[in-house]
């Protein structure tokens, strides 16, 4: 059976072949009969919270994120201190769930909304799928630490995951 033929039977609406027939439709649909036909579509539906870094700092941050599926949605903020000069790659790490084994490294993970320097950064998958790295271009060499340092970020993450 297919969610659609299940939740047709659920609601009480018949299908035949391709064709829905509505002369079986039952009189009045019970809350508790929408609630789980709601219940059985989004039966991979998640929401919480999550707490993204940047990998070796210190960093005020929060984020939120939906799973439905595989598909993830992550917001994020990360206001990161002035911690002076680091060669190391800016990375994103805390990620609520690792990209999918397809997602190679390079592939784009997002965007940022809102960057206090004002200066364009690419957010791209490192390898691994598990930490996102600040780019100067999708083909760029990652940014350091010191450059993405200071400023304040929000953005959204939107990726698939093999969970």
């Amino acid at each position: 059976m297919t969610k659609a033929r299940d939740l047709a039977d659920l609601v009480g609406v018949g299908i035949t072949g391709t064709n829905v027939d509505y002369d079986n439709t039952v009189s009045g649909i019970s809350a508790n009969t929408m609630q789980e036909a709601i219940d059985y579509l989004l039966d991979d539906y998640e929401e919480g919270t999550w707490t993204p870094s940047i990998v070796g700092e210190v960093t005020t941050s929060n984020g939120t994120y939906t799973k439905v599926g595989t598909l993830v949605t992550a917001n994020f903020y990360i206001n990161l201190p002035n911690i002076g000069f680091s060669t190391d790659p800016a990375l994103i790490d805390g990620l609520p769930f690792t990209a999918n084994t397809t997602t190679a490294a390079r592939r784009s993970a997002g965007f940022l909304a809102y960057n206090s320097d004002g200066k364009a950064a690419s957010l791209l998958f490192e390898t691994g799928g598990s930490r996102v790295g600040f780019r100067n271009d999708p083909n760029g060499t990652a940014q350091d630490r010191g450059t993405v340092a200071g400023n304040t970020y929000y953005g959204t993450l939107i990726y698939n995951t093999d969970s």
